[in-house]
């Protein structure tokens, strides 16, 4: 293993201009893919524990009853709105609806509840990712009448969980950015050298996220922001074994200043324990395999992605940064 990491860090050192450059590139698609393109990740329903009364209940009620749970959603409006005009402009719009029904209360009240049933053909996350389109339909409607609608039921739920998690995920993420910045800037003295694993972080995230989006890979909304926190600590806790070990050996290091030597001393040693590390965490997270829920397995999948990103990031690109940061460490 030590004359592994030897070799490998001899190819880096050689060819460090190139290693940076693909760096840039796998970044720079990457970004492409996040930014650039509209396309959605590939979000799945969930199923699993098959062996469940529940699950039994499930295929009964869609194989002889054709009914699906989930598969409907209901619409709160104030009695002043035409809802003849709303009904047929949503039944127009958007086929995926079977029917709507206009459900009556004994209670008075100054509000309308539609009850909207899709085709039982479409599966929940299909139905869910129509929340967006319906409500951008209702404001027409809503400035019309000076009102305001309301979109509720499962999918509008899981739609909005999903949203928020993205949001909440993207503020934490920067929120751990920004902690362990000043965490590294305390431990090291120096801004360079807690710049440095930010970056791996950062890098492992966009990368990793990338990944998922362009090979299509089956997500959860719980899946997403674990993977990305897990991502990130991994990629800094990796990159602070190896920046922390180049640092002492470029301390011993006296004669051969261009700090080859001191990175090869870095990585056979903090490479090795980044390795172990790595093993050690595909094999623990890989138990969630076992129970059958596929929630689990895309938890798995997901964060088997960042952990493998995370060593590549760490014992491959980091190197080449410190080459060419070793006089400002």
């Amino acid at each position: 293993m030590r004359l592994i990491f030897r070799k490998l860090t001899e190819i880096i050192v050689k060819n460090k201009l190139i290693f940076l450059l693909i760096w840039i590139i796998v970044i720079s698609v990457s970004l492409f893919f996040l930014f650039g393109d509209n396309k959605e990740n590939n979000e799945i329903e969930l199923s699993g524990a098959n062996n469940t009364d529940a699950a039994k209940l499930e295929k009964i009620l869609i194989n002889d009853f054709k009914i699906k749970s989930g598969n409907s959603a209901a619409i709160v409006i104030d009695k002043k709105v035409n809802t003849d005009l709303l009904v047929f402009e949503l039944k127009t719009k958007f086929p995926q609806i079977a029917n709507i029904s206009n459900l009556q209360s004994e209670k008075k009240h100054n509000y309308q509840l539609l009850y909207i049933e899709f085709k039982q053909r479409y599966l929940f996350v299909e139905v869910q990712s129509l929340t967006k389109e319906i409500r951008d339909l209702f404001k027409q409607y809503q400035k019309k009448y000076s009102t305001k609608i309301y979109l509720t039921g499962n999918s509008a739920f899981y739609y909005d969980m999903k949203d928020s998690g993205k949001k909440d995920s993207a503020k934490g993420e920067i929120f751990a950015l920004f902690c362990s910045l000043i965490i590294l800037i305390f431990n090291f003295g120096a801004l360079v050298s807690a710049l440095i694993p930010i970056l791996i972080g950062a890098s492992t995230i966009i990368i990793s996220n990338a990944i998922i989006k362009i090979f299509s890979i089956k997500i959860i909304p719980i899946s997403q922001v674990m993977s990305g926190l897990v991502g990130l600590a991994l990629s800094i806790d990796y990159s602070l074994f190896i920046v922390n070990r180049f640092r002492e050996e470029l301390k011993k290091e006296n004669l051969n200043q261009d700090g080859y030597q001191a990175l090869v001393a870095s990585m056979i040693n903090s490479g090795k324990t980044i390795l172990i590390s790595a093993l050690i965490m595909i094999c623990s997270v890989s138990v969630l395999l076992i129970p059958d829920v596929s929630s689990s397995k895309i938890v798995v999948k997901n964060l088997l992605i960042v952990i493998v990103i995370s060593f590549i990031n760490s014992v491959i690109f980091l190197p080449v940064f410190l080459i060419y940061t070793k006089n400002l460490l």
